[in-house]
């Protein structure tokens, strides 16, 4: 247990607000609730997404909100081709990979394939930019990830309970002795 020096511990102290942060969340709840086109409850985009943190300028803001999503794809569908294609990849992936069954294996085929259809999404905003398609994408990209954000949490609990069994079992060897 910590001492107590008079001195109050950032980490237990009552947090403080920023009014700057407050003020930006505020203006991006008032310009979101503007735009006429049907989009997600920015609470729940921002739950799955971390909106309201990351957008900090912006001068489109259904732009600027696909971005952030989109960084959140790519990240997975990195990860998903590691795993696809894990001969140039850490030890992690190799021990990752030997947890999966044929089924899983056809899983993360799948999910890797949903995740590159939402990114080519992306892209094509990219090319040519349309307020009502941006929409349309980050409303289909929030409804896809509803489904596909379990599906991934699935696979990343099965290749991290075979790890920790794994690791129990090479901690209990007698190696050394």
């Amino acid at each position: 247990m910590a001492e107590d020096h008079g001195v109050e511990s950032p980490t237990l102290s009552r947090p403080t607000f920023n009014m700057d942060f407050d003020k930006k969340v505020e203006r991006i709840r008032k310009d979101y609730a503007s735009i006429k086109y049907e989009l997600p409850d920015i609470d729940k985009l921002d739950e799955d997404f971390g909106i309201l943190s990351s957008l900090d300028k912006y001068t489109f803001i259904l732009r600027d909100i696909e971005v952030i999503i989109a960084k959140k794809y790519s990240h997975y569908i990195q990860f998903f081709e590691s795993l696809r294609n894990p001969k140039n990849n850490s030890p992690i992936f190799l021990a990752f990979l030997k947890s999966f069954n044929d089924d899983d294996l056809q899983e993360i085929m799948d999910i890797h394939n949903e995740l590159s259809k939402e990114i080519i999404k992306n892209w094509k905003l990219d090319v040519v930019y349309s307020e009502e398609n941006t929409a349309k994408t980050i409303l289909e990209h929030y409804n896809n990830w509803q489904t596909l954000k379990f599906r991934i949490l699935k696979i990343l609990e099965k290749g991290n309970i075979d790890l920790l069994k794994r690791d129990k079992s090479e901690n209990n060897s007698n190696y050394f002795c």
